[in-house]
């Protein structure tokens, strides 16, 4: 059952999120008309739940992704703006960023409708606009944009708890995602000059292509 998230009309704060039982025709997701999904930037899927993010906040649906309710997230985070969600295998993180209490956040669910706040920041940077993580089955990788911009920053951790910094070498700017292929980290940056690179631990990255290069998600089909 996919779910994709868009934007439709000439008002571009409005999303759209569409469901569809083969991948050809797509269907309207109904969605809590009094929380409208402004911005929708990230899906996340666990096998069986479907859980949407955005800068009004986190939706989670049905298994076949028709009709999303409002999540309940920690008090003071009604301004949220969510950019990434990641599935574990056991629980969800949520990244992103907001105003007072919601100010670059990481938040966590282990059912996608309930959501606590953690202590611990991938980043510390007062600038933060965007958080983009992945999960390989054993470690997260967490790209930070920063407004304005300026030189990248790169988290790794292998609980989600504790983060340690990586060498965005490479990353002129904003690095935009990035996937796990079996063997390799692929990161793809949305900044001109070389963008699209390589690490076999999320930590060093080398140039795996050369010439100008944009990207908002990298994703990954096999080794």
């Amino acid at each position: 059952f996919p779910v994709t998230i868009g934007k439709e009309g000439r008002d571009t704060r409005n999303s759209t999120i569409k469901y569809s039982l083969d991948g050809l025709t797509w269907s309207n997701s109904s969605c809590p008309a009094a929380t409208p999904m402004i911005n929708a930037e990230t899906v996340a899927w666990n096998g069986n739940q479907f859980v949407v993010g955005g800068s009004h906040g986190i939706f989670s649906a049905n298994q076949g992704g028709s009709t999303f309710t409002a999540a309940t997230l920690p008090t003071g985070f009604t301004n949220f703006s969510t950019t990434s969600i990641v599935w574990n295998g056991r629980n969800y993180l949520a990244f992103g960023v907001g105003r007072g209490p919601s100010f670059r956040s990481t938040l966590f669910s282990v059912n996608g409708t309930t959501w606590t706040a953690q202590a611990a920041l991938p980043f510390t940077g007062t600038n933060i606009s965007s958080i983009k993580a992945s999960w390989n089955g054993w470690q997260y990788v967490a790209f930070a944009t920063a407004d304005p911009a300026v030189s990248p920053l790169m988290a790794t951790s292998f609980d989600g708890i504790t983060w340690s910094s990586g060498n965005v070498n490479g990353f002129t700017a904003a690095a935009g995602a990035a996937a796990w292929n079996g063997l390799n980290w692929v990161g793809a940056g949305n900044s001109v000059g070389n963008e699209l690179k390589l690490s076999s631990d999320g930590i060093t990255w080398t140039n795996a292509s050369s010439g100008d290069f944009t990207a908002n998600a990298c994703i990954v089909t096999g080794k």
